[in-house]
Protein backbone atom coordinates (compact mmCIF):
# COMPACT_ATOMS: atom_id res chain seq x y z
CA UNK A 1 0.00 0.00 0.00
CA UNK A 2 1.37 3.82 -0.68
CA UNK A 3 1.01 4.93 2.81
CA UNK A 4 3.62 2.46 4.00
CA UNK A 5 5.72 3.41 1.61
CA UNK A 6 5.50 6.47 1.62
CA UNK A 7 5.91 6.39 5.48
CA UNK A 8 9.03 4.54 5.30
CA UNK A 9 10.63 7.45 2.73
CA UNK A 10 9.36 9.56 5.14
CA UNK A 11 11.01 8.08 8.31
CA UNK A 12 14.42 8.25 6.17
CA UNK A 13 14.04 11.47 5.12
CA UNK A 14 13.20 12.40 8.80
CA UNK A 15 16.30 10.98 9.53
CA UNK A 16 18.52 13.11 6.86
CA UNK A 17 16.77 16.67 7.37
CA UNK A 18 15.60 16.29 10.85
CA UNK A 19 12.68 15.98 12.86
CA UNK A 20 9.99 18.23 12.78
CA UNK A 21 9.54 19.04 8.91
CA UNK A 22 9.35 14.58 9.48
CA UNK A 23 6.92 15.00 11.47
CA UNK A 24 4.59 17.32 9.81
CA UNK A 25 4.47 14.73 6.89
CA UNK A 26 4.03 12.02 8.84
CA UNK A 27 0.61 14.23 10.72
CA UNK A 28 -0.85 14.64 7.24
CA UNK A 29 -0.26 10.76 6.09
CA UNK A 30 -1.70 9.38 8.98
CA UNK A 31 -4.95 11.84 8.55
CA UNK A 32 -5.36 10.79 5.07
CA UNK A 33 -6.93 7.35 5.37
CA UNK A 34 -10.56 6.42 6.74
CA UNK A 35 -10.51 5.76 9.94
CA UNK A 36 -10.83 1.84 11.31
CA UNK A 37 -12.28 2.88 14.67
CA UNK A 38 -15.31 0.30 15.33
CA UNK A 39 -17.11 -2.08 17.27
CA UNK A 40 -16.19 -5.20 15.56
CA UNK A 41 -18.65 -7.53 17.43
CA UNK A 42 -20.33 -6.98 20.84
CA UNK A 43 -21.23 -9.15 23.95
CA UNK A 44 -23.27 -8.21 26.67
CA UNK A 45 -21.60 -5.62 28.91
CA UNK A 46 -20.71 -7.59 31.61
CA UNK A 47 -17.97 -9.48 29.28
CA UNK A 48 -14.90 -8.29 28.78
CA UNK A 49 -13.65 -6.23 26.24
CA UNK A 50 -11.08 -6.35 23.86
CA UNK A 51 -9.58 -3.12 22.63
CA UNK A 52 -7.54 -3.78 19.06
CA UNK A 53 -5.19 -1.27 18.58
CA UNK A 54 -4.61 -1.19 14.36
CA UNK A 55 -4.90 1.49 11.59
CA UNK A 56 -5.98 0.57 7.74
CA UNK A 57 -4.19 -2.15 5.87
CA UNK A 58 -3.12 -3.78 8.92
CA UNK A 59 -2.94 -7.56 7.80
CA UNK A 60 -1.13 -8.93 11.11
CA UNK A 61 -4.46 -6.91 12.52
CA UNK A 62 -6.59 -8.87 10.52
CA UNK A 63 -5.07 -12.20 11.61
CA UNK A 64 -5.25 -10.89 15.35
CA UNK A 65 -9.54 -10.56 14.42
CA UNK A 66 -9.85 -14.09 13.26
CA UNK A 67 -8.32 -15.51 16.37
CA UNK A 68 -10.26 -13.51 18.47
CA UNK A 69 -13.08 -14.57 16.12
CA UNK A 70 -12.56 -17.74 16.98
CA UNK A 71 -12.10 -16.99 20.89
CA UNK A 72 -15.73 -15.63 21.12
CA UNK A 73 -17.37 -18.56 20.11
CA UNK A 74 -15.78 -20.01 23.91
CA UNK A 75 -15.59 -16.99 25.88
CA UNK A 76 -17.84 -14.36 24.58
CA UNK A 77 -16.33 -10.90 24.58
CA UNK A 78 -16.75 -7.66 22.85
CA UNK A 79 -14.13 -6.78 20.02
CA UNK A 80 -13.39 -2.57 19.49
CA UNK A 81 -11.03 -1.48 16.95
CA UNK A 82 -9.00 1.70 17.65
CA UNK A 83 -7.94 2.98 14.51
CA UNK A 84 -4.27 5.02 16.01
CA UNK A 85 -4.42 7.26 12.67
CA UNK A 86 -7.13 9.11 14.17
CA UNK A 87 -6.38 12.51 15.55
CA UNK A 88 -8.37 11.54 18.70
CA UNK A 89 -5.65 8.56 19.49
CA UNK A 90 -2.48 10.34 18.89
CA UNK A 91 -1.60 8.97 22.57
CA UNK A 92 -1.11 5.91 21.42
CA UNK A 93 -0.06 6.49 17.82
CA UNK A 94 2.95 7.90 19.54
CA UNK A 95 3.22 4.30 21.57
CA UNK A 96 1.80 1.72 19.16
CA UNK A 97 2.79 2.99 15.61
CA UNK A 98 5.43 0.37 15.19
CA UNK A 99 4.18 -2.24 16.76
CA UNK A 100 0.22 -2.81 15.98
CA UNK A 101 -1.84 -5.07 16.61
CA UNK A 102 -1.79 -4.05 19.94
CA UNK A 103 -4.23 -5.40 22.45
CA UNK A 104 -5.86 -4.57 25.47
CA UNK A 105 -8.49 -5.73 27.82
CA UNK A 106 -10.48 -3.64 29.47
CA UNK A 107 -7.81 -0.25 29.76
CA UNK A 108 -5.01 -2.90 30.68
CA UNK A 109 -2.50 -4.07 28.00
CA UNK A 110 -2.53 -7.43 26.83
CA UNK A 111 -0.30 -8.44 24.00
CA UNK A 112 1.28 -7.13 20.64
CA UNK A 113 2.09 -8.86 16.96
CA UNK A 114 1.05 -11.83 16.95
CA UNK A 115 -1.90 -14.40 18.95
CA UNK A 116 -2.92 -17.76 19.35
CA UNK A 117 -5.71 -18.96 19.81
CA UNK A 118 -4.56 -20.75 22.85
CA UNK A 119 -3.34 -17.36 24.30
CA UNK A 120 -6.58 -15.79 23.71
CA UNK A 121 -8.64 -18.20 25.81
CA UNK A 122 -6.43 -18.15 28.63
CA UNK A 123 -6.28 -14.10 28.81
CA UNK A 124 -10.22 -13.94 28.19
CA UNK A 125 -10.99 -16.76 30.94
CA UNK A 126 -8.53 -14.80 33.44
CA UNK A 127 -10.15 -11.60 32.64
CA UNK A 128 -14.39 -13.47 32.91
CA UNK A 129 -12.81 -14.68 35.84
CA UNK A 130 -11.58 -11.48 37.50
CA UNK A 131 -7.99 -13.08 37.37
CA UNK A 132 -6.34 -10.79 34.16
CA UNK A 133 -3.21 -9.12 34.75
CA UNK A 134 -1.09 -6.86 32.63
CA UNK A 135 1.41 -8.32 30.73
CA UNK A 136 5.10 -7.07 30.31
CA UNK A 137 6.59 -5.60 27.23
CA UNK A 138 3.62 -3.10 26.41
CA UNK A 139 4.95 -0.81 23.33
CA UNK A 140 6.16 2.86 23.72
CA UNK A 141 7.78 4.16 20.87
CA UNK A 142 7.95 7.44 22.06
CA UNK A 143 9.59 6.97 24.90
CA UNK A 144 12.14 5.19 22.58
CA UNK A 145 12.36 8.36 20.40
CA UNK A 146 13.04 10.72 23.08
CA UNK A 147 16.13 7.86 24.38
CA UNK A 148 17.82 7.54 20.83
CA UNK A 149 17.84 11.64 20.59
CA UNK A 150 19.65 12.01 23.78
Amino acid sequence: MWTNTLLTATLRVGSLCGRPAARSVLASTRMSSVSVSETIYSAPAELPTVRLFTKAGCTLCDVAKDVLKQAALEHPHTLEAVDITDPEHEYYWRRYKYDIPVLHIGKTYWTKHRLSLEEAVQALAEAREGRFAERKGEPNAAKHERSNTT
